[in-house]
């Protein structure tokens, strides 16, 4: 069903119009009527009005409070009154209000006593009845219902539990058996940002060189999405780059939940739980140095430092617990591909040395079904699949 909303009602007013009017220039002229001076600037995007038109994005907030001063209410009336019902073709005109009519009619949405309400309205003045359309319209869902969602999409509604991180509304509603999928999946640092906002972003996180990278995504719920969008602040950018870093690790443990690892690693993280570092059991291997490891980003200092210590410790003291195992070594082959594996397939999707070290802990923690005083066993030998090779490049 089609109903009435900020796109439908432009739609129509282009399709009755005597002469060719672009949908970019008619949506900026009628923005610009109802929004003060200072906000007329983002109107000069392309890009971003063509969210509305595509009905990708719900008008926002500050333009439907702009749109309700008496001021706005004037201009809009103006607006029409001299440009667009003039503009009108003559010969369509009255077919144009009475499919306007036919739209509000059959919008099951709109309440009868405000159907009722523009009825009246149509009777008098036309400028007045459009204005006020116009100004209802734009309160109205403009997002088309999303029904289905594209396989880059899931890890993303992954990592925040199918829920909005900023107001905890399910982004995910099924109605009579429908599903609709209620977000907007919204760059972190934002798509239309004034130049004058650009150095206090940068100075916080400077703008990623692949904007659409799953690192600057995040999903949210549409009316949170179109607040951040239309609206950026510092404060609220801060707020997602928190969000984001807290999503990517749990999406990294979803993410491996029906990997599998080896059962007789359980045997290696008994001895390094139960072994004392400062005790004589290890002090022969805590004298052979390791070779330092250079495949952590020189500015992530603590991760560089907790595996550097990790391996300065126990490196050749599990090395010797793995020969013990299995002379064979097949057990520790296959514990080291399936480690790997978990390793390629959280890089692939775009996750930050951190997040995969720490969602790999996690994932032998919930799959061994370990108690937390085992995590720092399991943050040893992660370390040791570092060193070893099977974790990152």
């Amino acid at each position: 069903m089609v109903n009435l909303c900020y796109q439908t009602f432009l739609e129509l007013v282009i399709d009755h119009y005597s002469y060719a009017i672009e949908s970019e220039l008619l949506a900026k002229n009628i923005l610009r009527s109802i929004t003060p001076e200072s906000e007329h600037e983002k109107f000069e995007s392309s890009s971003y009005l063509s969210l509305f038109w595509t009905r990708k994005r719900n008008i926002p907030k500050e333009i439907v409070t702009f749109s309700q001063t008496p001021e706005s209410k004037r201009n809009l009336q103006d607006y029409f009154k001299n440009y667009v019902i003039p503009d009108l073709n003559e010969s369509l005109k009255e077919e144009f209000f009475q499919k306007l009519e036919m739209l509000i009619s059959n919008d099951d949405t709109i309440l009868s006593r405000k159907k009722k309400a523009f009825r009246n309205l149509q009777l008098g003045e036309k400028d007045k009845y459009l204005t006020e359309v116009f100004l209802y319209a734009i309160t109205k869902p403009n997002k088309c219902d999303v029904t289905e969602v594209d396989k880059d999409t899931i890890p993303l509604l992954a990592q925040v539990d199918q829920q909005c991180p900023l107001c905890h509304t399910p982004l995910i509603k099924v109605t009579k058996g429908k599903t609709n999928y209620k977000f907007s999946v919204t760059r972190i640092y934002p798509e239309f940002l004034d130049s004058e906002y650009k150095d206090a972003y940068d100075a916080i996180k400077p703008k990623p060189s692949e904007p659409d990278d799953i690192i600057n995504k995040i999903c949210l719920c549409d009316e949170c999405s179109a607040n951040y969008i239309f609206n950026p602040t510092t404060k609220m950018y801060e707020k997602l780059l928190k969000l984001k870093r807290q999503s990517m690790f749990v999406g990294a443990t979803s993410l491996l939940f029906d990997y599998k690892i080896e059962d007789k690693v359980k045997e290696i993280l008994e001895k390094i739980a139960t072994t004392n570092p400062e005790g004589d059991l290890i002090k022969d291997f805590r004298m052979k140095p390791v070779d330092p490891c250079h495949k952590i980003s020189e500015d992530n200092y603590l991760l560089l430092k907790t595996i550097k210590n990790d391996n300065e410790v126990f490196f050749w003291y599990i090395k010797d617990c793995i020969s013990q195992l299995d002379a064979n070594k097949s057990s520790f082959d296959i514990i080291a591909t399936e480690i790997k594996t978990a390793f390629l397939k959280l890089e692939s999707e775009g996750y930050d040395q951190n997040d995969i070290y720490y969602g790999i802990i996690d994932w032998i923690i919930r799959k061994q079904i370990l108690p937390n005083s085992y995590r720092d066993a399991v943050h040893v030998i992660v370390s040791y699949f570092v060193q070893s090779c099977e974790v990152f490049k």
